[in-house]
């Protein structure tokens, strides 16, 4: 009879709070509490922390839940565990918000297993453990919860989890994306095309989640697409279709959309050549910050496309994109200040700084200036076993002078013996069957080096390397 009792209260409670009758809520929902209704505590709470049909009072909202949850009631643990964790109306603790959304997610409560399952992920008031992160993601991704079921797909997707498993990463991401998560239909369109997981390819898939998130609002979505079109990835190359989704996804302030407009100006490509309009675009982009605009933008004002030539405005982007990582204008300011190309003011030390981060991201050139710079110390140590593992570097790349310095080294510098010859006499073939360009003189250095090797090493020797050489150059 209690029971019955209470449950009348509670639900009746809940009709006048569909009905928007507050005051008779309260007095239901007070009376389910007296006899004992968990959940009405939790119903009671919410009422009084968002100030439904009562003043605000965010104590007694809390000490309402910790009432609940003595009764065992989930919904209760969910809110404390959110509470905890985001330190709203009660001290940030996270321990604290886990062991709460344990409680309701051991009750299967869903939401507190994709909260408990994001905690392992990531290792928040717990340690991490990404298979609990994956169970406990499943179980609500199982139950249709499909903020789960994204992040369970995010997981399984992952490279770094040692669980990965894209065939069933992608399920989830499908199921997150039927459910109307944008983000999961962009991500979705996005895998199919197979450059990150060619098991994944999909091409007709890709367009159809695409072009739903796209019409769903996403502007990566319609950059995604526009860039298929561009490229021709999954499509036949249509560059007034990458032009005209571009601008569409330029008018919702897509950045990318706005540089890749700047390269089709700049190329004539589905749209008439107009640097005019190519530096506007570069203009919108690099604002932003955006790396390969900035070093566009520089390009434009060093050679005085569109605008004036100014030297000065075009180090000055370089360096902005250098310093949030674009390699190549890592070399051109390291170059500009160790030179002091068009009047910019010479800084060796600054200047070999910055050529040596764009060597060691393998930028060919800088692996060859910076080598040059150690064989000469020029704004480093002289160090010519450094000089040495550059100029080898860029030469592996296929750097003329770096060949010919790197073979330089090895026949004048360290310990010049049988095996640094026949690596020298390598690395001047190859520097030799590259053509020169015009007022060069690195033939003639090569066959002056040539010419010293052949007296050093025994005449087998040599030959042996020459035709070694000769065949290595041709497998190339």
């Amino acid at each position: 009879m209690g029971a019955e009792i209470k449950n009348r209260h509670f639900e009746d409670g809940l009709a006048a709070l569909e009905l928007e009758d507050y005051e008779e809520a309260l007095h239901l929902f007070t009376a389910a509490t007296e006899d004992g209704c968990a959940i009405a505590f939790t119903y009671l709470s919410s009422m009084f922390e968002d100030g439904i049909g009562v003043d605000i009072d965010t104590e007694k909202a809390v000490a309402l839940l910790y009432q609940a949850a003595d009764l065992n009631d989930a919904a209760a643990f969910n809110r404390l565990g959110y509470l905890h964790a985001v330190g709203q109306h009660v001290e940030k603790n996270l321990g604290a918000a886990v062991e709460f959304h344990k409680l309701a997610a051991q009750q299967g409560f869903a939401n507190s297993q994709c909260d408990l399952g994001r905690h392992y992920a990531h290792g928040i008031g717990i340690q991490q453990n990404l298979a609990e992160a994956q169970k406990w993601y499943r179980i609500a991704a199982q139950a249709g919860q499909t903020l789960a079921q994204h992040n369970l797909a995010g997981l399984l997707l992952n490279n770094h989890n040692p669980h990965r498993d894209t065939a069933e990463g992608m399920q989830w991401l499908e199921a997150a994306a039927e459910a109307g998560i944008i983000e999961a239909q962009y991500e979705a369109g996005s895998l199919k095309l197979g450059s990150t997981f060619p098991e994944l390819e999909d091409l007709p898939g890709a367009e159809f989640w695409l072009t739903h998130a796209a019409k769903n609002g996403s502007i990566e979505a319609l950059y995604q697409i526009a860039n298929c079109f561009e490229h021709g990835i999954g499509v036949e190359q249509n560059y007034e279709a990458a032009v005209q989704n571009y601008f569409e996804a330029l008018k919702r302030d897509s950045i990318p959309a706005a540089f890749a407009l700047g390269t089709l100006y700049e190329n004539g490509l589905g749209v008439e050549q107009n640097y005019e309009t190519a530096i506007k675009c570069y203009n919108i982009a690099a604002d932003k910050f955006h790396i390969s605009a900035l070093f566009n933008r520089g390009r434009f004002y060093q050679f005085g496309w569109a605008v004036a030539a100014d030297y000065k405005i075009a180090h000055q982007n370089y360096l902005m994109a250098a310093e949030r990582g674009h390699r190549v204008c890592q070399f051109l300011v390291g170059q500009a200040l160790v030179e002091g190309i068009e009047g910019t003011p010479i800084n060796l030390e600054e200047g070999a700084s910055w050529l040596l981060r764009a060597a060691e991201a393998g930028f060919l050139e800088a692996q060859a200036k910076i080598g040059l710079c150690y064989m000469a110390g020029t704004g480093v140590h002289r160090d010519l076993l450094e000089a040495l593992n550059w100029s080898r570097k860029a030469a592996q790349g296929g750097h003329d002078w770096a060949q010919y310095r790197t073979a330089n080294l090895l026949i004048r510098h360290g310990n010049r013996g049988e095996s640094e010859f026949v690596e020298a006499i390598k690395w001047l073939v190859l520097s030799y069957n590259q053509p020169e360009a015009k007022g060069e003189r690195r033939h003639e250095f090569i066959k002056s080096d040539f010419e010293f090797l052949r007296s050093a090493l025994p005449e087998t020797i040599f030959e042996a390397a020459c035709k070694a050489a000769e065949i290595d150059t041709h497998t190339k």
